[in-house]
């Protein structure tokens, strides 16, 4: 490997996160300087891929303060409890952020997200045979819908044009429900 990283300076700290300057000596032989953006919490995120009991896969439209819109993604949530293990987490999440509880839960993959920027882990869960025992426990920067789409037309909905974005993970689902052995039908 050519490049050798050196050390970290923070550079910003907020209450959930930092900003890293990270000295390096890059390809050419050069000391440089990359900033990471460092989640402070105590472990990955976990993203879920919820499906009913009845075959139908639970979206959710979130407004997203940081693009100053709403977003058409899964539950997800980063681990801000100390010791809490990852499926916990995407159990806790989909119960806090739709109202659901899921029989099973399945850890189907394990990726970077954004590595030029971040240094997160995100746990993608598909949960199976989701029922509803709850109203959402959402935070004051969470303002989101659930939106239900039976598992054949889940391909055309996250492909439909619209007044709000996708979150990139979204169009893994194919390929997340397969490992999970569902198919889309």
């Amino acid at each position: 490997m050519k490049i050798k990283v050196l050390k970290d300076h923070v550079a910003w700290e907020g209450e959930w996160s930092r900003v890293i300057e990270r000295d390096f000596i890059g390809v050419h032989g050069e000391r440089e300087v990359y900033e990471v953006h460092v989640r402070k919490t105590h472990g990955p995120v976990a993203i879920i891929i919820p499906v009913t009991a009845a075959g139908e896969l639970i979206f959710i439209k979130h407004f997203r303060i940081p693009r100053k819109e709403f977003v058409l993604e899964t539950p997800a949530g980063i681990m801000d409890i100390k010791g809490e293990n990852p499926a916990a987490l995407a159990r806790r999440e989909l119960l806090e952020e739709t109202g659901y509880r899921a029989r099973g839960m399945k850890l189907v993959a394990k990726t970077a997200n954004n590595a030029g920027l971040m240094n997160d882990n995100y746990y993608f869960f598909v949960a199976t045979g989701c029922e509803k025992i709850a109203d959402p426990d959402l935070e004051s920067a969470e303002e989101i819908e659930t939106i239900l789409v039976p598992l054949k037309k889940v391909e055309a909905f996250i492909s439909q044009r619209r007044n709000f974005s996708v979150a990139a993970p979204l169009y893994g689902i194919p390929f997340f429900l397969k490992k999970a052995g569902i198919k889309l039908l």
